[in-house]
């Protein structure tokens, strides 16, 4: 068995599935106007290369939105939201990778800075078992709106993934993604693929360059 790794925003996803979020959210009244514009403003300064990690933008964003929400409400919010939104923009070639794999035997995982809470119901949408996704904080049931410890991006995501897995195991293992903050998780692995969700591409890493940006 292989360890197969799977990038979410620009790999298994069209887009950016943070910011459709937050239009839906938005769409849906659930957010105000100021606080969608507030934070569509903060993300545009990042992709800009104004901000050099989105950390910022998503504690921002946690903790106006995420705070306060149960488990339960959460999970409702982001039913609807994956089924009314997200699923039509999964990449059909990603996803029959991402089957073929399961269908070998290998272990797949997602390796996402997308909030645990929405990448774990991705994940559970692909039948994907396991989950490396930014962390949020509860008391009981009930969101805080902070984050737990680092955010799953860049240098982190290879530092997080080290911790699952050996050496060796990753070396013999593949993993998929579109953006330049993995190039660590890219040169960690054995076999190593750069895709284009929206245009369906998948190219061996090295072949293709990297120059999308945006929240992973």
């Amino acid at each position: 068995m292989s360890v197969a790794l799977f990038d979410l925003d620009g790999t298994i996803v069209k887009g950016q599935s943070q910011m459709l979020l937050l239009k839906y959210l938005a769409r849906e009244g659930i957010i105000g106007k100021l606080l969608f514009i507030k934070v569509c403003l903060l993300f545009l300064a990042y992709k800009a290369g104004l901000l050099q990690s989105p950390e910022s933008v998503m504690a921002y964003a946690y903790r106006h939105i995420v705070m306060g929400l149960s488990r339960g409400r959460m999970e409702y919010i982001l039913g609807d939201f994956i089924d009314r939104v997200l699923r039509s923009r999964f990449s059909a070639p990603v996803v029959a990778r991402v089957m073929r794999h399961i269908e070998d035997g290998d272990e797949v995982v997602l390796v996402t800075n997308v909030f645990e809470p929405l990448a774990k119901m991705v994940a559970n949408k692909l039948a994907i078992r396991k989950v490396v996704a930014t962390r949020m904080e509860m008391t009981g049931r009930v969101y805080t709106g902070n984050i737990e410890g680092k955010i799953v991006y860049g240098d982190n995501k290879a530092e997080v993934l080290r911790r699952h897995y050996n050496e060796e195991q990753l070396r013999g293992g593949c993993a998929y993604a579109d953006h330049p903050s993995d190039r660590a998780v890219l040169e960690m692995v054995g076999t190593a693929f750069m895709v284009n969700a929206k245009k369906g591409r998948i190219e061996p890493y090295g072949s293709a360059r990297i120059g999308n940006k945006g929240s992973k």
